[in-house]
């Protein structure tokens, strides 16, 4: 019976400790670079998403440009770099990089900002397709997107594809998935096709 008990209390600990991860991204951190605080900090958003399984991923205030593609590769064509959308992840803005309680931080005053806006800042023809987005991933109620502005995408068929969708938020899945979007604003985002701002 105590061993049941022992063996309980550990799980129970390894299952808190894994599902209360934090990671860290502050543009200008100097630290390790490593996600475990503010002050070690990861200095890209995509290297955050793509080093983590679950957990919460806070980030400062700033702009942010995804760097890498769905695989987390570096692309030939920039255009197809994005920030994936993960199951079990929930990615907060709003931070000034010294908060220690997710209630302490500020998306007014502190807006983290996703933008798709690579190329020349004055036209938008080049811009990311999909600021954010995922293919064939089974989100959940724990995929979350909150305190975030979410701009300057433009989805358009690239080499005679199919007509671009979501140019803010793509998701496409074929069975039944979830997420969350809350205090986000989605703005000044284009697609050819259906959803500017976000296609499911």
């Amino acid at each position: 019976m105590n061993k049941y008990l022992l063996f309980t209390v550990v799980f129970l600990m390894i299952s808190i400790n894994s599902s209360s991860q934090i990671v860290y991204v502050k543009q200008n951190a100097t630290g390790l670079n490593d996600g475990t605080s503010w002050q070690n900090a990861y200095t890209n958003l995509s290297t955050a998403i793509n080093s983590t399984s679950d957990g919460q991923i806070w980030v400062t205030a700033g702009t942010y440009f995804p760097t890498t593609d769905l695989n987390g590769q570096i692309p030939i064509n920039p255009r197809l770099n994005t920030f994936k959308l993960k199951a079990n992840i929930a990615i907060y803005g709003g931070f000034s990089g010294v908060e220690t309680n997710i209630n302490q931080r500020n998306w007014i005053n502190h807006p983290t900002i996703l933008s798709g806006n690579i190329g020349d800042v004055n036209v938008i023809q080049d811009n990311i397709l999909h600021v954010l987005s995922c293919e064939y991933e089974q989100l959940t109620v724990s995929t979350i997107l909150d305190g975030l502005t979410i701009k300057n995408g433009y989805s358009m068929s690239l080499d005679g594809g199919d007509i671009g969708n979501g140019g803010g938020i793509y998701v496409f899945q074929t069975s039944g998935g979830s997420f969350q979007i809350k205090n986000c604003i989605i703005e000044e985002n284009y697609a050819e096709g259906y959803g500017g701002g976000l296609y499911i």
